[in-house]
């Protein structure tokens, strides 16, 4: 199946519209070998073009798959580097961003594996980080 990326504002539980990426679903790719623990992969595209776009601070979702299994962390691989801004920050808690357990600047190539309920939020990119290129997933 393809996939797409929209760009736009995305508005927040009443806070002000922030830049940032949409996702669309790029498709699910299954193993079928036998006593796998890894049998699903959900995938998202996303891509942030503009100065200033990020994501205020969240926990993500759990995803169930056909099967019944439910995901349990969040992946994001980074497609492009930002030289400034763009971090993935996770946070101690939600809903104030609140004291930071990790800053992780986006790197070509480079992996963050993280649980779906730890709170985190994404800084705004700047100029010399445009655009900023990802693929978000969990492993169902």
């Amino acid at each position: 199946m393809l996939g797409w990326a929209t760009w736009g504002r995305r508005r927040s539980r009443g806070q002000p519209s922030t830049r940032c990426a949409s996702y669309g679903t790029l498709g699910e790719a299954g193993w079928n070998t036998r006593r796998s623990r890894l049998s699903r992969l959900a995938l998202s595209l996303g891509r942030y073009a503009e100065v200033g776009g990020g994501l205020p601070p969240h926990a993500d979702l759990t995803r169930t798959g056909p099967d019944g299994r439910t995901s349990l962390c969040t992946f994001i691989l980074y497609l492009s580097d930002c030289e400034v801004g763009g971090e993935t920050v996770l946070l101690e808690a939600l809903p104030q961003p609140s004291a930071v357990r990790a800053a992780v600047t986006p790197r070509r190539g480079r992996l963050l594996l993280f649980p779906h309920l730890c709170p985190h939020l994404a800084r705004p990119v700047v100029a010399e980080g445009l655009p900023k290129l990802l693929l978000r997933g969990e492993m169902l």
